[in-house]
C-alpha cells in the first residue's frame, strides 16, 4: 500500500516514469528500491514500526461488500 501510494503516477501509468520499468512487478519485489527514491527494501515489523512512528504515517483501511 505504501509504494502504491507514494508513486500514483506511476500506478497510473503502469510503468515508471523515472526509469520505464513495470511499476507493479518492482513493487511486489521486497528488495527493490524506487528509481525516484519514493520507497526502499521492504522494512521487518520493528522498522515500518519505526518509520511510521517518525513520519506520521498511519494508513486506515474500510472495505464495504455490499
Amino acid at each position: 500500500m505504501f509504494r502504491m501510494l507514494s508513486c500514483p503516477q506511476c500506478v497510473r501509468e503502469g510503468s515508471c516514469v523515472v526509469c520505464g520499468c513495470n511499476t507493479f512487478e518492482k513493487m511486489l519485489n521486497p528488495s527493490e528500491t524506487d528509481s525516484n527514491g519514493l520507497w526502499g527494501p521492504i522494512k521487518n515489523k520493528k522498522e515500518w514500526k519505526a518509520y511510521k512512528e517518525k513520519f506520521s504515517i498511519d494508513f486506515k483501511l474500510t472495505a464495504n461488500f455490499n
